[in-house]
């Protein structure tokens, strides 16, 4: 298992709201679900990316924890990354 930089997990809709709205630069977030094959293998690159570029936050959302994120973003497929800039 690919052992790197550990993505911060956003677990609430309000807590989105205020990384986004805190977000100076660009930002980063990964939308999976556990049971998403696909998602694990692509959770690695992620993760690279993460390590290769620390200066860029990536969170990561579990959308079978938190499936109100989900519906907040619009998501109908996983995995997605969506990338913010400025927080929009």
């Amino acid at each position: 298992m690919y052992k790197g930089v550990i993505m911060n997990q956003i677990s609430s809709v309000s807590e989105l709201e205020n990384k986004l709205s805190e977000s100076l630069e660009t930002l980063v977030i990964y939308v999976h679900a556990p049971w998403c094959s696909i998602c694990q293998m692509y959770g690695f690159t992620m993760q690279r990316f993460s390590d290769k570029y620390p200066m860029i936050p990536v969170f990561h959302i579990n959308i079978s924890s938190h499936p109100e994120l989900s519906d907040y973003l619009s998501i109908l497929n996983v995995p997605t990354t969506l990338i913010y800039k400025h927080g929009s």
